[in-house]
């Protein structure tokens, strides 16, 4: 090899070392391709190929390397990865069980092989491939956390958390078992707030340990959308039967069992903001305010409430008052929906649907102006202050909303 493509490997290197993946496999190509026999350019460029996201490249480079060392593992570990992300997992699977063969000491081989035989269903024998891993290097976090995923696919949750337990006592900073232990935790009661929390809390923890944990943080960011969504249902099942019990008696009992009802959605935000990390909460306060739908959607939940402890006190408004904490909780869910869809959408690897429409918003904003405007209606006919305050809360609802619905057709103009 001359002396210029030498350097132009070492520049190559260090380009990939700084994540220039696509500067590194153009510097890398004429090199590779004046030197046909040159493993070490043809190797580096199906790495950096792999890595920049060209698959068919890469694995045509590995394909290349292969045939010059035959025996050498990486060539074909990079092959399969290429072929899985181009989604032709028989042969993915099949290029994994060669570098097994020809690395069986090789730790990383049996994982890669175990988390394809887990992707394709064949649970039963990646069990057996990652114990394989864990036999063969039982001081590498990588062995334990590919078992605990292996463990977690087979349903066997207990095995799991010990596997990533195992991972942290050995590399304390490893955002994957933190990931994989919020994830746990949330499949057991999804709906439960304190297991949110917990789920909340340890994809926190991923996050913060890793800059590059994307997938730890969009997690979080679902689950914290949840949260808002779950809240929003609550007020509105609470805001229905506030409507159904005021209109079916005036007594003053009649009119306290509101203020106990609203007790459910309550608990539900009170057990789920407890058990919050303090990381945690900082994430859930940035992403109210770094996303307008949700602030808006948390603070028609605010208005909702204030609607309903409003129907519990007014006399003769209360029919209208429940109906506005109503439609309130129903535009909160409805917006943070949305947001719930992208997120699960996000954190699932499949694409997004279309956004909440704008005539949507629109309608919702329009319903709102014409309960304000009942609610003034009613408080001129009965002389009942509390209707007055519900028909200011629902215009400011429907004022925020046309906002949004403004805002949205310009940044499309």
């Amino acid at each position: 090899m001359a002396f210029g493509d030498a350097n132009a490997l070492e520049r190559a290197a260090c380009l990939c070392e700084e994540g220039h993946f696509a500067e590194a496999c153009n510097l890398l190509r004429p090199v590779a391709e004046v030197d046909p026999a040159s493993v070490d350019a043809w190797l580096l460029l199906a790495r950096a190929e792999l890595a920049a996201g060209r698959f068919e490249q890469a694995l045509e480079s590995a394909e290349h390397v292969q045939a010059l060392v035959p025996e050498r593992v990486v060539p074909v570990l990079v092959a399969s990865v290429s072929l899985f992300k181009l989604k032709e997992m028989d042969a993915a699977v099949e290029r994994a069980r060669d570098a097994a063969r020809l690395s069986p000491e090789g730790c990383f081989a049996l994982c890669w092989l175990a988390r394809l035989l887990v992707a394709t269903d064949s649970v039963a024998e990646a069990k057996f491939v990652a114990g394989q891993a864990v036999e063969v290097a039982p001081e590498a976090p990588e062995a334990h956390l590919t078992l605990g995923v292996v463990a977690a696919a087979s349903g066997e949750r207990e095995t799991a958390k010990a596997c990533f337990r195992t991972v942290l006592a050995l590399d304390p900073a490893n955002s994957s078992a933190q990931h994989e232990l919020a994830r746990l935790r949330l499949r057991r009661k999804f709906n439960d707030p304190a297991s949110l929390a917990e789920a909340a809390a340890g994809f926190a923890r991923a996050a913060q340990t890793s800059a590059e944990s994307t997938r730890s943080q969009r997690s979080l960011e679902h689950v914290l959308t949840t949260f808002i969504t779950k809240t929003a249902y609550l007020l509105f099942i609470d805001a229905w039967f506030v409507g159904r019990i005021t209109a079916a008696s005036t007594s003053s009992t009649a009119r306290l069992l509101p203020l106990a009802l609203l007790t459910i959605p309550g608990y539900y935000a009170s057990r789920f903001l407890r058990r919050l990390t303090p990381v945690a909460r900082q994430n859930l306060l940035w992403l109210l305010s770094n996303h307008r739908t949700l602030l808006a959607s948390a603070a028609f939940e605010g208005l909702a409430v204030v609607c309903i402890l409003l129907a519990a006190l007014s006399s003769s408004a209360h029919g209208g008052l429940a109906a506005a904490a109503g439609l309130g909780a129903f535009a909160a869910y409805v917006l943070t929906h949305a947001t719930f869809e992208r997120t699960s959408r996000a954190v699932a690897g499949k694409p997004q649907g279309p956004a909440i429409r704008s005539a949507l918003i629109w309608a919702i904003a329009g319903v709102l102006a014409l309960f304000a405007i009942i609610l003034v209606i009613a408080a001129a006919t009965h002389h009942e202050p509390n209707a007055v305050i519900g028909a200011v809360i629902l215009a400011a609802m429907a004022a925020a909303l046309s906002r949004v619905a403004i805002r949205r057709r310009r940044v499309h103009i």
